[in-house]
């Protein structure tokens, strides 16, 4: 099944015993977190959490349209809904393993620091192998562990 690409979610406030939904317009664009890819990429998205500044983080893989190969994907966004400037190349970390690579989960850990889960391949017909990764508060790979392949 394929997942929400570009416009990922929205950050609502229900009012308490209605059904209504309303965005709040100071979050985002009028209440709306839209992503911004590189031409030629789709973004495919694995898992995102708030930590408790209200800061979200985003995982999952930028895919190149063309080839079909794709990049581990971390984008952190501040609780106004921007990119965080302060957390890899404009609120952006990539990691390049192998040809197929994609996060499906993060840990927020303590002082802003994010374990990465998911898998790797080197090519199609290739086995699904995971990685963690740990990346910290400036969304660079920690030195401390930096990325793991599992190997089967």
């Amino acid at each position: 099944m394929k997942r929400p690409i570009l416009q990922m979610f929205l950050y609502a406030s229900l009012s308490a015993g209605m059904a209504q939904t309303n965005l709040d317009p100071n979050y985002g664009l009028s209440g709306k977190l839209e992503v911004i890819n590189p031409s030629g990429k789709d973004w495919v998205l694995g898992n995102t959490k708030t930590d408790p500044k209200g800061n979200s983080y985003t995982v999952g893989s930028l895919r190149n349209t063309a080839t079909g190969l794709s990049d581990i994907v971390v984008r952190k966004f501040t609780k106004q809904g921007l990119n965080d400037n302060s957390f890899g190349t404009a609120g952006t970390f990539t990691l390049n393993l192998n040809a197929y690579d994609h996060a499906t989960d993060l840990l927020l850990l303590g002082h802003d620091k994010v374990l990465l889960v998911g898998h790797t391949q080197v090519n199609t017909g290739s086995p699904k192998l995971p990685f963690i990764a740990k990346l910290n508060a400036s969304g660079a790979l920690d030195a401390s562990i930096g990325a793991v392949v599992l190997s089967s």
